[in-house]
């Protein structure tokens, strides 16, 4: 009878370990999800390229799906949102700066209109294009007559300017 005991309080020890650790990966996950789409938004404000983006995320990504999954069969999910997870911690911890705003006064090198964002144009800085989402006015006579755009960026945690006001002129 003892023995029937004991091995019973094992499995309801070992179901709520696993209940825990069931409740620990979905909110790792949820977290990895909720990253992805601040790493969207961010992207687009920051002056950083794609690849520094994935240098920064998937090497901390990828050790930590090795260390905290045993099981393999979700691994490439795993990686992919550890990865998100440590690219938003980049951009949130780089939107925490001191730093002054700058303004910037940038050719547009080409328009684009439509898309669910509104107009777009594509301007030139630090090496790299970077396509923008502007605001319109309702008869688009301002997007179609700009030749530049100005800029009000400052300097982030990590040197990486974030656009936080645009304005065509």
């Amino acid at each position: 009878m003892n023995k029937l005991a004991v091995k019973k309080n094992e499995n309801r020890q070992a179901l709520r370990r696993d209940k825990i650790l069931a409740y620990i990966k979905f909110v790792l996950y949820v977290l990895g999800a909720v990253s992805s789409f601040y790493t969207a938004v961010q992207y687009d404000f920051t002056f950083i390229s794609f690849w520094t983006v994935l240098l920064i995320a998937v090497p901390p990504g990828l050790l930590t799906a090795f260390i905290l999954l045993k099981n393999y069969k979700s691994y490439f999910y795993s990686v992919a949102l550890f990865s998100f997870f440590f690219s938003g911690a980049f951009f949130l911890i780089n939107n925490f700066s001191k730093e002054p705003f700058i303004k910037l006064k940038l050719p547009i090198l080409k328009k684009m209109e439509g898309g669910r964002g509104g107009p777009y144009v594509t301007i030139q800085y630090d090496g790299f294009d970077e396509t923008i989402a502007v605001n319109d006015d309702d008869d688009n006579l301002q997007f179609k007559h700009a030749l530049y755009l100005n800029l009000t960026v400052k300097k982030g945690t990590f040197g990486y300017y974030i656009i936080e006001d645009r304005k065509l002129e």
